[in-house]
C-alpha cells in the first residue's frame, strides 16, 4: 500500500514554512505511475512557495516492488541518531514490526535493503530490475 502524509517543512533557502505532501511508503506494483514519478525526481520533494527553491525532502521512504519481491527502504542519515529508528528493526535488519497503516507491505517474507540516499535509493531499483531482466529509466 501506498500511504501519503502532509508534513510541515521550511526551506533552508528563505526559511518559509509549508505544509506539503509527502510519500511515507511507495508500492510500485499497484500504483505503477508512482514508479515514473519516482524516476523523474518528483517523489518527496520540496518547491518552495516563497522563493521557488527546489529540493529534496529528507524524510524516509519504503519503496516496494510486489512483482519482483523487493523492498528497499531510505533513511536519512539523521536519522542514525535516534533510537527509534533501532526499534523499528530486528537484528537481522527486518521490520520488527509492520510499519503504521503498511501492514500489508512491512509484514513480507523478505526484509528491506536499507540505503541512505534517495540517489542511493534509485541505484538499488535500477539494480534489482535489470536482475529481473526488467530494465528501468537511468
Amino acid at each position: 500500500m501506498s500511504r501519503r502524509r502532509k508534513v510541515q517543512v521550511q526551506c533552508p533557502a528563505c526559511s518559509h514554512e509549508q505544509s506539503v505532501s509527502a510519500w511515507h511508503s511507495i508500492n510500485v506494483t499497484m500504483n505503477a505511475k508512482l514508479r515514473e514519478q519516482f524516476f523523474a525526481g518528483e517523489i518527496n520533494v520540496l518547491v518552495c512557495k516563497n522563493c521557488k527553491f527546489v529540493g529534496e525532502l529528507p524524510l524516509s521512504l519504503l519503496y516496494h516492488d510486489v512483482n519482483l519481491k523487493f523492498m528497499a527502504y531510505y533513511i536519512p542519515a539523521y536519522q542514525l541518531e535516534e533510537d527509534d529508528l533501532y526499534k523499528t528493526f530486528k537484528t537481522d535488519g527486518t521490520f520488527a514490526s509492520p510499519l503504521p497503516g503498511n501492514d500489508a507491505d512491512t509484514a513480507n517474507p523478505y526484509g528491506p535493503h536499507i540505503v541512505f540516499s534517495m540517489r542511493e535509493l534509485r541505484r538499488y531499483v535500477i539494480f534489482r530490475e535489470h536482475l529481473a531482466g526488467r530494465g528501468a529509466a537511468d
